[in-house]
């Protein structure tokens, strides 16, 4: 019998923690002293040039790429220390319309991947829907509405502390997501770690989020076949149905794929990726929301984002996620 339910996401999100946060601290001690000595430097070579600090080509001299990760979390964290449990809520956290992208969801080192993905495709679906469920009312203070398992809206406020190996943007900052994040552990959904405090299914978030049930349908391998064709899950991405998609617990071997003609893919077991879209040439597009990289930036524990065939649908896949179209969402 297949192993269902996020139980092996937590296990393994807890090891990437152990080894990741150790790793990224280090990392992070010596980017903040090359950071003094890089000051030096600039400092230097504008007293040398006469400069305003303005780039030569009249722009502000920001970044060359805007969407690098930022190596100064520690710091826009109140200095959070790598050992510590918390972070100070950010106060400049962004909340326009751009933020709310599969490209933006970093889920760091808590095994919390469906209830991101749950929060990441309802709000590609409907961007205005989350910004009229959460807003900043004061200094790193913000409240979001959440839901009951009847409809019924509940204010949340996020405020004071946030867990530091939450989810973030990518650019590592704290993000829309954060706060949300630390309102569903209000709710009782995520538990103190941010990981989940039950397991029903998942579709409690979608219920949490947008006051509309979601659904879970397996490929039980036997017992359960409710898992729709690949036909049927394409149609439901292109009407607009947040949709996620599940990896079997016990990956097949690349030569099995092979044996059956399916094209390997390394994905990661027992993992949520976030539905993006339905391709000219019947592929699919997925995104992971580990992010832009994997711990060392290579991606060898799976790709960002990849297209999967029918065939590597039937393989990998043994779950699919929804929540219902923003039409039947609580407004």
């Amino acid at each position: 019998m297949t192993w269902q339910g996020p139980d092996a996401d937590a296990f393994r999100a807890a090891v990437r923690g152990r080894i990741g946060g150790r790793g990224r601290a280090v990392a992070e001690d010596l980017s903040a002293r090359a950071q003094e000595l890089d000051r030096d430097a600039q400092e230097q070579e504008e007293a040398s040039d006469g400069g305003d600090g303005a780039s030569a080509d009249g722009t502000d001299g920001g970044p060359e790429n805007p969407e690098e990760r930022n190596k100064f979390w520690w710091f826009e964290d109140g200095f959070a220390p790598f050992w510590g449990k918390t972070a100070d809520l950010q106060d400049d956290i962004p909340l326009g319309r751009e933020v709310y992208t599969f490209d933006n969801v970093d889920q760091e080192d808590i095994g919390n991947c469906l209830a991101l993905a749950y929060l990441a495709t309802i709000a590609k679906q409907d961007p205005e829907f989350i910004q009229n469920h959460i807003k900043r009312v004061d200094k790193e203070k913000h409240e979001v509405i959440l839901y009951d398992s009847a409809g019924n809206p509940t204010t949340y406020t996020v405020t004071g502390d946030v867990l530091r190996t939450g989810v973030r943007g990518q650019d590592g900052n704290q993000n829309w997501m954060t706060i949300y994040e630390a309102a569903l552990i209000q709710a009782g959904l995520l538990d103190e770690n941010g990981e989940y405090a039950s397991q029903r299914g998942g579709t409690s978030f979608a219920q949490a989020v947008t006051g509309s049930s979601g659904t879970v349908r397996w490929d039980g391998g036997g017992y359960d076949q409710s898992r729709p064709s690949f036909e049927q899950f394409a149609q439901e991405i292109t009407s607009g149905q947040p949709t996620i998609l599940g990896t079997r617990s016990m990956a097949g071997s690349d030569d099995l794929a092979r044996s059956q003609g399916v094209e390997p893919l390394q994905l990661v077991e027992n993992h949520a990726y976030m539905v993006d879209s339905v391709n000219d040439d019947g592929t699919i597009t997925i995104v992971n929301p580990w992010g832009a990289g994997d711990l060392d930036g290579k991606n060898e524990d799976g790709a960002h984002r990849m297209t999967i065939t029918k065939e590597q649908y039937q393989l990998y896949f043994d779950a699919v996620y929804s929540a219902k179209k923003p039409s039947e969402w609580k407004r």
